[in-house]
């Protein structure tokens, strides 16, 4: 198993694939409207726009990156938000959180006492290394 460090910085790889939707979207939606002039392409701006906008504004609500350090977890978000969360007041974190954004993604919700604040949601993405450092400092068991 790979030595865990005194502080580990984990980028957010989920902003990369919502920033590459984004893009995508909005290229295929204004090249669709300027190739064929018609008046159906109406819809897709109605339709499109606003999903773009979705997009956006997800990637600037989620977390950029996450400071796994001795004493504490930083959640860093866009804006200069960060949400600190020392180790030993966490209880419980929960796998496989669904519900946040209406479609699935892969992620940890952390509990602890704390008082919930936009865009501030305790919430980090899943994989191997987020796993393993969790488990490490919390020293609560994760499925």
């Amino acid at each position: 198993m790979k030595e865990i460090k005194s502080k580990e910085v984990i980028f957010n790889r989920q902003l990369i694939r919502f920033l590459i939707l984004t893009i995508i979207g909005t290229i295929v939606i204004f090249g669709e409207c300027y190739f064929y002039k018609e008046d159906h392409n109406l819809d897709l701006l109605i339709i499109g726009i606003p999903l773009a906008v979705i997009n956006l504004i997800i990637v600037l609500i989620s977390p950029i990156y996450y400071v796994f350090d001795e004493n504490e977890l930083i959640i860093k978000y866009f804006f200069g938000l960060k949400e600190i969360i020392q180790y030993k007041q966490i209880y419980m974190v929960l796998t496989d959180v669904n519900y946040k954004y209406w479609f699935p993604l892969k992620s940890y919700e952390i509990f602890y006492p704390h008082e919930e604040k936009f865009p501030l949601n305790s919430t980090i993405h899943k994989c191997k290394r987020t796993k393993r450092l969790l488990q490490h400092y919390t020293n609560i068991e994760i499925e």
